[in-house]
C-alpha cells in the first residue's frame, strides 16, 4: 500500500503573527487550517480566521478583532503504483 506524507512544518510556518500591534498572545494557527485540508485530499480552500489573542485597554482585556482573508492551493504528489 502506497502511502503519501506530507509534513506541514517542512513547507510553511505553522504560526502567523497578528497585524495589531496592541495584540497579545494573538496569530493565526495555520496548522488548524491545513491538517483537515491535507487528510481529506482537499486540494484548494478560501475562508476566514480570527485572532485568538487580546487587547489590554485600561485596566481589562478584550478579544482581538483581527481577521485574516486565507486562499489555500495544495498540489499532492501523484502515488506511484
Amino acid at each position: 500500500m502506497n502511502t503519501d506524507h506530507f509534513f506541514i512544518h517542512d513547507r510553511v510556518p505553522s504560526r502567523v503573527e497578528c497585524g495589531n500591534r496592541e495584540c497579545v498572545r494573538g496569530g493565526y494557527n495555520l496548522i488548524e487550517i491545513l491538517d483537515p485540508l491535507i487528510r481529506a485530499r482537499i486540494e484548494e480552500k478560501e475562508g476566514h480566521v480570527a485572532c485568538r489573542g487580546y487587547e489590554k485597554i485600561g485596566v481589562g482585556t478584550r478579544s482581538c478583532v483581527m481577521m485574516a482573508t486565507y486562499k489555500v492551493k495544495i498540489k499532492y504528489k501523484q502515488s506511484e503504483g
